[in-house]
């Protein structure tokens, strides 16, 4: 009698992050993530604990990604993981033609 088995792969380099902790986590250690994006250890993991990378070092994160071979991790990522802890999901801008209800008097 046969067995059959079923196999569950992981794929947690190719996962997109949804986190900041996420990102950071594509990182060796903390303190690489902070020196490759040019800040303090203290700052990286202020930014850990926040959960939140600031824009301003967006950019940074990207490259410094791109040196290290880590894939898909880009500014539209990045934004996407900004809006999703405000609550929100892409896209970020309504769509054209729309316009804002809430705000509206009636």
């Amino acid at each position: 009698m046969a067995t059959q088995c079923s196999h569950v792969v992981i794929m947690t380099e190719a996962a997109e992050p949804r986190t900041a902790a996420d990102v950071m986590a594509k990182w060796p250690t903390d303190a690489d993530f902070a020196r490759d994006i040019g800040v303090k250890p203290t700052h990286a993991q202020t930014m850990k604990v926040r959960d939140s990378i600031p824009p301003g070092y967006w950019p940074a994160v990207v490259v410094a990604a791109a040196k290290r071979n880590i894939q898909g991790l880009t500014l539209e990522v990045l934004a996407k993981i900004a809006a999703l802890k405000l609550g929100r999901e892409a896209p970020l801008a309504p769509e054209a033609g729309q316009t804002d209800t809430a705000n509206a008097d009636n």
